[in-house]
């Protein structure tokens, strides 16, 4: 269930920010509002979870999975935290505090993504072992290049995976 929670909340993260531009255009557009800073803003948090996987996938293998949980949630809430608490002098302050925080809620959903993902797969094998295949699904891709990736992974995933579901 924790698990479930905490993909629902790297989804909601990360799209929160293409429902909030239309938004921001509005309110700030003779602040200089643009594209880049709404690009800024949108990949700052897909940036963010790219560095934590890498990171924290290194660093349970060092501290185990309950500190990396505790670790990753304190960067995903602090992230959260700086990017709603966002003000500056001018907005373009304000902008640049939540892509920072937006980066570093990233971080957290990054290592997140780490850990709770090895934590389902090793769900599926201990409930399905007298299954010959577990689907694997691949998690939320956002465009055609990632889905194909993805698919691709899930494939790899399920042959690598499903022969060894028997020896459970």
């Amino acid at each position: 269930m924790v698990s479930g929670l905490a993909l629902f909340s790297d989804g909601y993260n990360a799209q929160i920010i293409g429902y909030m531009n239309p938004l921001f255009s509005e309110l700030y557009k003779d602040a200089g509002f643009g594209s880049t800073i709404k690009t800024r803003l949108s990949n700052s948090y897909l940036i963010g979870e790219i560095f934590g996987m890498l990171f924290f996938g290194f660093l349970i293998d060092r501290i185990g999975r309950r500190t990396g949980i505790v670790f990753a949630t304190l960067f995903l809430v602090l992230g959260v935290i700086i990017a709603t608490a966002a003000h500056g002098t001018t907005p373009l302050g304000m902008f640049w505090m939540m892509i920072i925080g937006r980066g570093i809620a990233g971080f957290g959903a990054g290592g997140g993504n780490c850990l709770f993902d090895r934590a389902i797969l090793v769900a599926q094998l201990i409930l399905f072992k007298n299954i010959q295949h577990v689907l694997l699904v691949p998690q939320k891709p956002r465009t055609k290049t990632n889905m194909s990736a993805a698919d691709v992974v899930s494939w790899l995933q399920w042959r690598l995976i499903s022969p060894s579901i028997s020896d459970l």
